[in-house]
């Protein structure tokens, strides 16, 4: 009965089709000049309507309708069969339906979006677009006829803006060839409430694609259930605003990296799900993602990325699982109410500025060892407890800067350095033990330590930088009896007390105080390439040296004296004489990344306005060694930026080669030469302006400087 019923009104729709008078059509026209046309030509037959509807059918009509209710009818029950026969699952009824439902189903609109792009568009508002490459911008802004997007395989590009403002728009499917969503895509579609993405290489995500899309609000794998359903979460878009809106999001279970910061100010997501398969978190995924207060991180990750989940302000408490080996830069720095972090791995990296201003931190536990990068723990104000089993191996620059309530810490082989600042403002610290690995402690170190009683130094041969905030005033220290720690004792009047006296260390309760001691280092020449009798280039070499300005080459005994030095290595020597300044690091120049010896100190140092980059290209030649007159205009700069003496100006005219002085470093080659910073070369009574300088000569510019300007 039900095929029959519907068989009949579709053959009394077809029927009808056949009376010329009505103007109606079965199809939809090509185009929408087309369109229009009809719509016209309808309207001027308006007062025919009522006439039509009172025609009767003639017995030939008859006869035509039945004949066509047979064959139609017979096309609907082939349709059904081979239907039934796909195995779909839909029962006879949704079928025949379906079947009708298409049949009649008023295509509106059709044309071209793109050079290799089509569209249809039907009465229901769904447009389906079809072909190759990509949807051109601005093609549909504003429409509010479209409910429902389908964008096939074939179409590689949604354009900028393609659907702006489609405010009618619900649901969207992208076909699994879409690589680019463009800025503004999907912008202010605010009833879109389903999204399903089939795409599982999407390369560019831009901002904004969908900015506004207040309704979707769970995301998740296909099947998920969710308002976004991703065939995979594998995006690398860095700036995605698809999930801005989202409470939840379940990564899909056979995703194994998450990144390019897709995630990032979801400022609504609280909950979320990462699956056993997921390998890595990639930079930047949850930066920004303020409300999100817990994370169950599964035991398969191996690395979080850099700035991972930067500035989760709500994130309370962190395990690491077993399966993590390395935190990258600033993975979890702003974390502000994180209280407690626990590490189960056997051996973790966390790398620069890793908890970096988690202020409400207050205990880490780690079941291995662990190694710092710079900042790592810096502004930890509320760090008390640090419980490392396995031990600390590795202590970067300033790695607990300012960690005031921090008690106590195990230090571990093979540590090798205790650099710039590590400990500066660890006012509760009491005691510390450097292994006997450690072979260098840099300035400011342990400046600030104000309650630190105790410090031994197992290596006697150990460099301690030579300057009076290196190690705390209050610090009684410990090492061996022949050792640079006795002599930084001596010069700067801390007590010392030997280890074979106080029974600590390695020696304790040994025959032999001395046995194991490593041999003091030789005295006399400073380097193997300069030596003593080397005149001005020895006592030029030996007063950086000794303030910790200049270093020798590492892993050699030389200083290569002779070889020119770059305008990194320069920018780190303004740093160090200014004490090795606390300063955070930021990306201002492309060729200056962070992590290296003269990232901090070419950052510091331009925010000073000491040193500028190149206006030409906005590097900052990290690698190009420094000509005579750049080094002289910087070190006027930060004569004037200190307030030092930056009066004098030498006639420069004795020198042949003056007027090769660039403009804007001739004021500063005029202070220099007047305060006797720099002459002409010996051997050519030339200035050299734009020549290299040398390491030798740099290191006798600074003797000059440091005592002479006041």
């Amino acid at each position: 009965m039900k095929k029959r019923w519907l068989a009949a009104m579709l053959g009394c729709a077809l029927l009808w089709q056949q009376c010329g008078s009505m103007a109606l059509a079965s199809e939809a026209p090509e185009s929408a000049e087309i369109q229009q046309e009809a719509d016209e030509e309808a309207k001027e037959k308006e007062p025919q309507q009522e006439e039509i509807q009172e025609v009767e059918f003639s017995e030939e009509d008859s006869e035509k309708g039945e004949a066509l209710e047979e064959k139609t009818l017979d096309e609907l029950q082939e349709t059904e069969e081979k239907t039934l026969e796909s195995g779909d699952g839909l029962d006879e009824g949704d079928i025949l339906s379906e079947s009708i439902s298409k049949e009649i189903a008023s295509v509106v609109e059709t044309g071209s979006c793109g050079e290799n792009a089509t569209y249809t568009l039907d009465e229901d508002g769904t447009l389906v677009i079809s072909g190759i490459g990509a949807i051109e911008k601005n093609a549909f802004y504003k429409r509010q006829d479209i409910k429902e997007i389908v964008i096939e395989k074939g179409i590689t590009e949604i354009g900028k803006n393609v659907f702006s403002n489609c405010s009618n728009l619900q649901k969207i499917v992208i076909g699994e060839d879409i690589s680019i969503i463009d800025m503004g895509a999907f912008a202010g579609c605010t009833d879109l409430n389903k999204l399903i993405v089939w795409s599982k290489d999407i390369q560019k995500m831009r901002n904004g694609g969908f900015e506004n899309c207040t309704q979707l609000k769970t995301a998740g794998g296909i099947g998920s259930n969710c308002n976004i359903e991703f065939a995979t979460i594998v995006i690398s878009g860095e700036f995605s605003s698809i999930f801005r809106n989202c409470e939840s999001i379940i990564i899909p279970e056979e995703a194994v990296l998450v990144g390019g910061g897709h995630f990032n100010n979801c400022n609504v997501l609280k909950e979320l799900t990462l699956p056993a398969s997921l390998e890595k978190i990639g930079d930047g995924t949850f930066r920004g993602c303020s409300n999100l207060y817990k994370i169950n991180i599964p035991d398969s990750v191996r690395n979080i990325g850099y700035l991972a989940f930067s500035g989760c302000s709500s994130l309370q408490e962190l395990t690491l699982p077993e399966g993590v080996q390395e935190v990258a830069d600033n993975a979890f720095s702003g974390c502000t109410s994180l209280t407690r972090v626990s590490i189960e791995s056997e051996q973790v990296s966390l790398g620069a500025n890793a908890f970096q201003g988690c202020t409400s931190l207050k205990s880490v536990n780690s079941a291995g060892k662990l190694s710092l990068g710079d900042s790592a723990f810096d502004g930890c104000t509320a760090l008390e407890t640090f419980d490392c089993k396995g031990g600390v191996t590795a202590v970067g620059a300033e790695a607990f800067y300012n960690c005031g309530k921090l008690r106590a810490i195990t230090l571990a082989e093979p540590l090798s350095e205790i650099r710039g600042h590590a400990f500066n403002g660890c006012s509760s610290l009491t005691e510390i033990t450097l292994p006997k690995t450690v072979t260098q402690i840099r300035t400011y170190a342990f400046h600030g330590c104000k309650s630190l009683k105790d410090i031994y130094i197992l290596n006697g041969n150990c460099k301690i930088y030579s300057n009076a905030n290196t190690i705390s005033e209050t610090a009684v220290m410990h090492g061996q009896a022949i050792s640079t720690a006795k002599e930084y004792a001596s010069q700067y009047k801390r007590k010392f007390v030997a280890l074979s006296d106080d029974n600590t260390g390695e020696n304790n309760g040994k025959d032999d105080p001395k046995a194991d001691m490593p041999e003091p280092e030789k005295k006399g020449d400073l380097y193997d390439d300069v030596p003593e009798t080397s005149g001005w280039r020895y006592e030029a070499i030996k007063y950086v040296k000794d303030y910790g300005i200049m270093n020798g080459i590492s892993g050699t005994r030389n200083f290569a004296p002779d070889e020119p030095l770059t305008r990194a290595m320069f920018a780190t020597i303004i740093y160090r004489m200014e004490g090795s300044p606390k300063a955070s690091y930021s990306t201002k120049f492309p060729d200056v990344p962070d992590g290296n010896y003269f990232s901090v100190p070419i950052v510091w140092a331009n925010k000073a306005g000491i040193i500028n980059g190149h206006s030409n290209t906005g590097l900052f030649g990290t690698h190009e060694n420094i000509t005579r007159e750049d080094m002289v205009v910087i070190m006027y700069r930060y004569c004037r930026v200190k307030g030092l003496a930056s009066g004098g100006r030498a006639d420069l005219g004795r020198f042949p080669d003056a007027d090769q002085i660039s403009g804007y470093a001739k004021e500063a080659v005029q202070w220099a030469v007047a305060n006797g910073i720099i002459n002409g070369r010996s051997n050519t009574g030339m200035l050299d302006p734009k020549g290299n300088a040398s390491r030798v000569e740099t290191a006798a510019i600074i003797q000059r400087f440091m005592t002479k300007i006041k």
